[in-house]
């Protein structure tokens, strides 16, 4: 058996300085945590990963320190291999984890609970937003919601105080749904946006997205007698079953 050939040879010249640096702990045999480790790093565009054993740096905010290990596992494992894990595109589930991570609740017991706690935690206005790619698939635009998330963990860990976070985070959904929106309007044209969904029942969106539309030249919409949630999609079924029944010619 010959020795494995090393992965640097024959280095004659010093290595240039890396310009972004990434630093992992032990992986404890976690290979899923290996190539998140891994994937996180790139994705920060680090030039070199540096293993410093059980003395690596980890997030131990109060988010971390509530969770239930064993749940966790069982959770990231199943996420992982996408048993009973359908992806989502409700805003409502980001409402809800931003809410979990600044420690106001990680179990709601009605729908929207979350989401209200975490607009009345915000503050009045936004000092600055969170990066958030939009990714052009096809045609279908993609938020990388998972920018956002990051630049909470940052400020978590800068112990920024919860209720700007709050607030950073409305302000970056405003700015996203408003760029998308603008680039709707470059490929088609239309200048007009209707706001409508359950996440259009928090008043701090609601209006700092209408306020940006409008002075951007667009023509808004939102409801007024009826509600933008559950409540107006029922309606909306309704008058659907009764377009059917009519145009079947049933009473």
């Amino acid at each position: 058996m010959t020795a494995a050939k090393p992965i640097i040879d024959d280095v004659t010249e010093p290595l240039a300085t890396p310009a972004r640096i990434g630093f992992a702990g032990d992986w404890h045999m976690n290979a899923a945590w290996a190539v998140a480790a891994i994937r996180h790093a790139a994705e920060r565009r680090a030039d070199v990963i540096v293993h410093v054993g059980d003395f690596g740096y980890t997030f131990d905010g109060r988010f971390v320190r509530r969770l239930d290990a064993a749940a966790w596992r069982v959770l990231s494992q199943a996420t992982a291999r996408g048993l009973n894990a359908p992806l989502t595109s409700s805003a409502g589930r980001l409402f809800d984890a931003v809410a979990s991570l600044l420690g106001l609740r990680d179990r709601v017991t009605f729908e929207g609970q979350a989401a209200m706690e975490l607009e009345a935690l915000a503050e009045s206005r936004a000092d600055t937003t969170y990066p958030a790619r939009l990714d052009d698939r096809d045609g279908t635009v993609v938020v990388r919601t998972t920018d956002i998330v990051r630049g909470i963990v940052d400020d978590l860990l800068r112990e920024v105080p919860p209720a700007r976070i709050a607030a950073r985070f409305h302000a970056t959904l405003a700015e996203v749904i408003v760029r998308v929106c603008e680039g709707i309007r470059a490929r088609t044209g239309l200048a007009a946006a209707a706001l409508s969904g359950g996440v259009f029942q928090n008043v701090w969106l609601l209006q700092a997205v209408m306020t940006a539309l409008e002075a951007g030249g667009f023509e808004v919409y939102s409801h007024h007698h009826v509600p933008s949630n559950d409540g107006g999609l029922a309606l909306g079924q309704a008058a659907v079953i009764r377009l059917d029944r009519q145009v079947v010619g049933i009473d």
